[in-house]
């Protein structure tokens, strides 16, 4: 149920197998209730930034991970973004990731930080991972994520470059091309049973 985000019900008889000798029947329900979608942005970097402040209004709960002060705090950030200043290989282990309301993206200062986070995040049920970079250092990362064992269907799931191709490359651009990929993937997901 928690991982189809579907309610379900189910029930079994209080006898011999469960310790029980009245006979009756336990009928159990399962409501899952359908929350916001969550976007983690890895990175309050001037990128990270304008993504997080784009995506205010639009059905995501926005989370910004990052562990520098000046960037966390900044002034420009819209309250509603929920800031985490922890580590983010301990939000990545604390989060409760759902195949179809989880999103994360990587644009941290450091590759070798996006490198670790994107090894982690592969192994977590999303509907999106994205790696902000070029080109290039999308073939440098997959040729080092198959020499690290990760096969050719998990490097699959990850979008690299980020957003939809238009030309634009200042982070107010980049932002809007970002959210516009992730708002269709959204409401495509939406339209699926």
């Amino acid at each position: 149920c928690l991982e189809e985000g579907q309610s379900s019900s189910f029930s079994f008889s209080l006898g011999v197998k469960t310790g029980q000798c009245c006979g009756g029947v336990v009928e159990v329900f399962i409501d899952s209730v359908i929350t916001r979608p969550r976007v983690y942005i890895f990175g309050a970097g001037h990128v990270g930034q304008a993504l997080a402040n784009t995506l205010k209004g639009t059905p995501f709960s926005i989370h910004l991970i990052d562990q520098r002060n000046e960037w966390i705090d900044h002034e420009s950030l819209y309250s509603e973004i929920i800031k985490d200043k922890r580590c983010p290989k301990e939000v990545i282990q604390s989060v409760n990731w759902h195949k179809r309301k989880s999103y994360a993206l990587l644009m941290t200062h450091s590759h070798q930080l996006d490198y670790d986070l994107l090894g982690l995040l592969l192994k977590r049920p999303l509907t999106y991972l994205g790696l902000i970079g070029s080109q290039t250092k999308w073939l440098r990362f997959s040729k080092r994520l198959l020499e690290d064992d990760f096969s050719k269907e998990e490097l699959a799931k990850i979008t690299c470059p980020i957003g939809i191709p238009f030309g634009g490359k200042s982070p107010q651009e980049i932002a809007i091309s970002v959210s516009a990929q992730l708002l269709k993937l959204y409401h495509q997901d939406q339209e699926s049973p």
